[in-house]
């Protein structure tokens, strides 16, 4: 099953999905609250197309579900009682979930959702909404199971029907720090796709020689960090020849950096050292190029030791094709568990 953008080609099999729904409203087989002509019409979907925040499944090449997903929240939702107060960019909406009548009961509503979360992730958004007609019990009930709560139920006019009692529900995705093992590989490959990178970090853990640890949501890998175990032989002489393990490439995907999640990985690794009685814990930081990563680090109690130093020299190729060499220049940091 593939989740993606619509295209033009879409638009016919979606306008079937809405008719057919509205037909088994009109013939009482579902209640939904939708009425034909007023809300979904083919004018929906074409103006989500053209937004480009439409998005279809498909399952052995038929179009089975679609749904609008983007950070626009209808004027409704301004009279709900959020419990989690944010910033509009930080909040990702799900308009119009519909699914083939034909093929409900097979979970493609669900699939559906976590797709949305997992775009959601993609795009820096821990914090869902979403809404839907009181009337809609089905709906309901699914989206209780997933974890939404339901806020508030707002008496409106919603997409130009009248008198909806219109439901809001909303969902804070949670982070979870955990040791990453060799079956999330292909959730890793979506933050660093070099397949080699992780392959030799897993033969390090399989080795006692270093720990891997990840952040997820809803299993999706957003960041990662190599703790090696083996001694940082570069920082014996400020360590008075004490043990200090190796912090390596720390990465959070850019959409939800400056959430702090770094930082709580980076105290995953203090808590590994402290569990293997590792007295140090060093890293190497590019403090021209990375700055705000060498504050962090500084907040966190690391400081500079040593000279600057060349890191690594690699190959890249920019978007123009060009192609060129970078050279990594690093200081050490250290601190004392």
């Amino acid at each position: 099953m593939v989740f993606r953008k619509a295209t033009i080609e879409d638009l016919q099999e979606i306008s079937k999905i809405y008719a057919d729904i509205h037909t088994a409203e009109e013939c009482s087989k579902v209640t939904i609250g939708w009425i034909r002509n007023v809300y979904p019409t083919d004018a929906t979907a074409e103006e989500a197309l053209q937004r480009n925040d439409l998005f279809v499944a498909v399952d052995d090449n038929l179009v089975v579900g679609a749904a609008i997903i983007n950070k626009q929240q209808p004027d409704a939702y301004r009279d709900g009682h959020w419990n989690y107060v944010v910033s509009e960019p930080e909040v990702m909406v799900l308009h119009t979930l519909v699914i083939d009548p034909a093929q409900s009961g097979k979970g493609y509503g669900k699939r559906f959702v976590d797709f949305y979360e997992r775009y959601a992730v993609s795009q820096g958004c821990r914090y869902l909404r979403m809404d839907t007609n009181a009337k809609n019990n089905n709906a309901r009930t699914m989206y209780k199971k997933l974890g939404y709560k339901e806020i508030d139920i707002v008496p409106c006019v919603f997409n130009g029907i009248k008198d909806v009692q219109l439901v809001l529900l909303e969902k804070e995705l949670s982070y979870q720090i955990r040791i990453i093992k060799e079956s999330d590989l292909d959730s890793l490959l979506l933050v660093k796709r070099d397949a080699s990178v992780h392959t030799d970090r897993f033969r390090q853990q399989r080795d006692g020689k270093a720990v891997y640890l990840g952040v997820f949501i809803n299993n999706y890998a957003i960041g990662y960090v190599l703790l090696s175990l083996e001694n940082k032989e570069d920082v014996m002489v400020y360590t008075d020849h004490e043990k200090c393990a190796d912090m390596i490439d720390l990465l959070i995907i850019e959409p939800l950096r400056n959430c702090g999640i770094g930082s709580q990985l980076v105290v995953a690794c203090e808590e590994c050292c402290k569990e293997n009685e590792i007295p140090y814990l060093g890293l190497d930081v590019n403090p021209t190029d990375n700055p705000d990563a060498k504050r962090l680090y500084e907040r966190l109690g690391y400081h500079a030791v040593g000279e600057i130093h060349l890191d690594g020299v690699y190959e890249y190729t920019d978007e123009q094709g060009n192609q060129g060499k970078y050279e990594d220049w690093c200081i050490d940091m250290i601190k004392r568990m």
